[in-house]
């Protein structure tokens, strides 16, 4: 079993603020799309075939439609 590395709690803290900068910009016009897609009544594997994208960024974009309605 392997272990997580162990970072002091400024090196921590300093590592997840570079994460959260790191990270690809959001596409607005894709996550849109998949939006309409969600409410239309799609489902996921036709989203998911239709857009090439994960079902992980699906999911995101269903729980903010669901948190707008």
């Amino acid at each position: 079993m392997t272990r997580g590395v162990f970072l002091p709690d400024l090196a921590r803290r300093q590592w997840r603020a570079f994460l959260r900068v790191a990270r690809r910009p959001e596409d607005d016009e894709r996550d849109a799309g998949i939006a309409r897609m969600i409410t239309a009544g799609q489902s996921w594997n036709s989203i998911q075939a239709a857009t090439g994208c994960s079902r992980a960024t699906i999911a995101k974009t269903a729980k903010r439609v669901k948190a707008a309605t």
